[in-house]
């Protein structure tokens, strides 16, 4: 059951937030964003509060910030004023997955800021693996349960070049039938060759406008009769 979440807007040493414990956080690195927000920092401060959670007296967790955070913790070393911050600071007492779930979607899923295809892989089966239900999760983050199902398979598999899919425009439709594959893939005597084939098949994404049909002409392509094959196709379909 949900709890009635009572945030209070107050000021937090910064020295009382526990920098080293990153579990809540599923957005990759990003060197342009980050050195543009330490500019604004520097400029008008902190506009938008962390989110942080109460996990001990005088002992917090950030539940939503983490850019804004390191980009504090960054200027701390060559701007003075940065002793606290504001902060909308959360109770952990009976605090459940679902409404940790519920404070992150409401900044992180809707909007301009949305996670991106893999971050919001990795945010799904995380709390998936916190004891969310498969229909809880659907229902949560409003999206179809066989997208669900890709998401998590997605999220489990951590691929290396899952971060890649970030900067492609590919939705989880294309994605799913992918991490299947590479599942079986990785699975095969020819595991070790995986990873580039999904380099192949992600390199057409990044030249050309893929139909579903000709993604999956990829995928049988480039690893058929359970064998990789690196060549590229002479005749792929449109």
């Amino acid at each position: 059951m949900q709890t009635t979440l009572e945030k209070v807007v107050t000021r937090v040493p910064f020295d009382q937030i526990l920098l080293e414990n990153r579990a809540y956080r599923f957005r990759a690195p990003d060197q342009n964003k980050d050195e543009a927000l330490k500019g604004q920092l520097s400029l008008l401060g902190l506009l938008n509060p962390l989110i942080l959670e109460e996990a001990s007296p005088q002992q917090y967790i950030v539940l939503d910030g983490f850019r804004r955070l390191d980009a504090i913790h960054a200027l701390r070393g060559v701007e003075a004023g940065w002793n606290d911050v504001p902060a909308e600071v959360i109770p952990s007492d009976n605090m459940s997955a679902a409404d940790r779930f519920k404070i992150l979607k409401t900044g992180n899923m809707l909007g301009d800021n949305a996670y991106s295809l893999y971050e919001k892989a990795c945010f799904l089966h995380f709390f998936c693996e916190q004891g969310m239900s498969r229909e809880e999760l659907a229902n949560a983050a409003d999206i179809p349960t066989d997208q669900l199902l890709s998401y998590l398979e997605l999220g489990a598999l951590r691929p290396p070049w899952g971060p890649e899919l970030n900067h492609l425009n590919l939705d989880i439709s294309f994605v799913g039938p992918l991490a299947v594959r590479y599942k079986t893939w990785a699975a095969s005597p020819y595991r070790d060759l995986a990873d580039g084939v999904v380099q192949k098949i992600l390199s057409h994404a990044k030249e050309e406008k893929l139909t579903m049909k000709s993604w999956h002409f990829y995928l049988d392509f480039y690893w058929s009769h359970g064998r990789p094959f690196m060549a590229a196709p002479r005749n792929p379909l449109g």
